[in-house]
């Protein structure tokens, strides 16, 4: 928690106007990061960003912040989004959204064609590493829908 604390009052820092206290500070929270993910799996937001970067270019972080919203609004993880929340001083995930539009991150996904939100929805379900470390395993549609709202369209 106080990695995403650190996090969400520097970044917009480090991407506006950079001073070496706010690098530095992004600098630990990126290493309390690594720290997580190395004790902890990554999940569904990481399985569903692979294919985005793979097809599509777009570096891993920038496609974990396309799909992370809509993954904590679908795996509804309540006990860490009211800690986020307190951290955040509000609704955790609007929090995170607006750092994302603050920091240019498209919402779409300029081409994803709807082949592809079904292929990369198959994808993401046949990767049980990624799929266990959730609260619930997601089904093929919801991974399909969130990649389909990724290009606009709702099914």
């Amino acid at each position: 928690m106080e990695g995403i604390r650190i996090g969400f009052e520097n970044l917009p820092i480090v991407a506006e106007n950079p001073d070496r206290e706010s690098r530095e500070k992004m600098m630990l929270c990126s290493l309390m990061g690594g720290i997580e993910i190395n004790s902890v799996p990554t999940g569904l937001a990481h399985a569903m960003s692979y294919p985005l970067t793979v097809n599509f270019g777009i570096p891993h972080g920038m496609a974990v912040a396309i799909v992370l919203p809509h993954v904590l609004r679908l795996m509804n993880y309540e006990e860490k989004l009211r800690r986020m929340s307190e951290v955040l001083g509000g609704d955790a995930i609007k929090k995170l959204e607006e750092l994302i539009g603050l920091l240019g991150i498209p919402e779409k996904v300029e081409g994803l064609s709807k082949e592809q939100c079904e292929a990369f929805a198959r994808d993401v379900m046949a990767n049980k590493e990624k799929l266990r470390n959730n609260v619930r395993i997601p089904t093929f549609e919801e991974v399909r829908e969130i990649y389909m709202t990724l290009r606009g369209v709702i099914l």
